[in-house]
């Protein structure tokens, strides 16, 4: 609720309302995608209370954005966070497999680059041991291991390709 720009409970209430009909309107089930709990809060005085509050999941965040308050600039922000991935996603699904692969590599490349800009400013400098501990932290295994066991030869060393 504060990431969306409410402070309390009761003024996201009737957004809640409408999106669980919406989820239900959509025959969706609205506990798959909203999870209702209590937590304690701090109200003063060295005293608690209970209060509701939700854990919702992507689908949730979305419905709850679309049907916010968009007087609320995190609501705007979100909405149009929304409807630009949701372009994104239109526009992806019309290429090709090729180029959706070229499109994954290069962003692939374009975080890569990133990442290791990072880990420069962090002083890293053994980027090799670096590259191969991501690899071993997503695999479980060196980039030696992953080549042999799908059979992958590097062409181009920034490049991993699939023997043909």
């Amino acid at each position: 609720m504060p990431l969306l720009g409410y402070e309390k409970w009761q003024n996201v209430e009737e957004v809640i309302g409408r999106v669980a009909k919406a989820c239900i309107n959509s025959g969706q089930t609205v506990d798959n995608h909203f999870t209702g709990f209590s937590k304690m809060v701090d109200i003063g005085s060295n005293t608690v209370r209970e209060v509701r509050d939700w854990k919702l999941d992507r689908y949730a965040c979305y419905l709850v954005a679309q049907n916010g308050d968009p007087n609320k600039q995190e609501i705007a922000l979100a909405q149009t966070y929304f409807a630009v991935q949701t372009r994104r996603q239109e526009i992806f699904e019309k290429f090709s497999d090729s180029d959706k692969r070229l499109f994954i590599r290069n962003e692939v490349i374009t975080e890569n680059k990133k990442l290791f800009s990072t880990a420069k400013r962090a002083g890293v400098t053994k980027f090799g041991s670096f590259n191969d501990a991501g690899y071993k932290g997503l695999y479980g295994m060196p980039l030696d291991e992953i080549e042999r066991k799908k059979d992958i030869t590097r062409m181009n060393s920034a490049v991993p390709r699939k023997k043909r």
